[in-house]
C-alpha cells in the first residue's frame, strides 16, 4: 500500500483513506523490527468501523476482495500485483479505481454512521 505510484480521483480519496486506515486496523500497520524506517501509518479504524469495512469487503466479489487485500494488506510492488491478478499495471489501477467506486457505494449503503462521517470528510 506505502508507496504504490498512481493517481486516484478526488471523489474517491476519502474511500482510499477508510481502506488504509482498515488495514491498520486489523494488523498491518504494526511495527516490524526497524520501526524507524517504517512511513506514517495511518490511524486504525475503531472497532465497530473496521468491522464493518472488513465485512463488507467480506462480502465483495472474490477479485474485489483478493484486489483490495492485496493493494492495501501487502507491500507488493504493482508490477507483482497485477501479475498475481492476471493483469496489466494499467488494468490493476483500473481495476483499484473500480473497486473503491464499488466499495463507496457498498459503504454508503451501510449507513454506518462514524463510516458516513469518514466518507464525508475531505482534507
Amino acid at each position: 500500500m506505502i508507496g504504490r505510484a498512481s493517481t486516484l480521483p478526488a471523489e474517491l480519496a476519502t474511500t482510499d483513506r477508510v481502506l488504509q486506515r482498515w488495514a491498520v486496523s486489523i494488523g498491518t500497520g504494526l511495527p516490524s523490527e526497524d520501526w524507524r524506517d517504517l512511513p506514517a501509518r495511518p490511524p486504525p479504524l475503531d472497532d465497530d468501523t473496521a468491522i464493518v469495512v472488513d465485512q463488507t469487503i467480506l462480502r465483495s466479489p472474490e477479485r474485489t476482495r483478493k484486489l483490495v487485500r492485496g493493494w492495501y494488506c501487502t507491500d507488493q510492488p504493482n508490477h507483482v500485483l497485477a501479475a498475481r491478478l492476471k493483469l496489466t499495471e494499467r488494468t490493476l489501477i483500473c481495476a483499484w479505481h473500480v473497486s473503491l467506486w464499488y466499495l463507496q457505494q457498498r459503504f454508503l449503503a451501510s449507513r454506518h454512521p462514524t463510516l458516513l462521517s469518514l466518507l464525508r470528510f475531505r482534507d
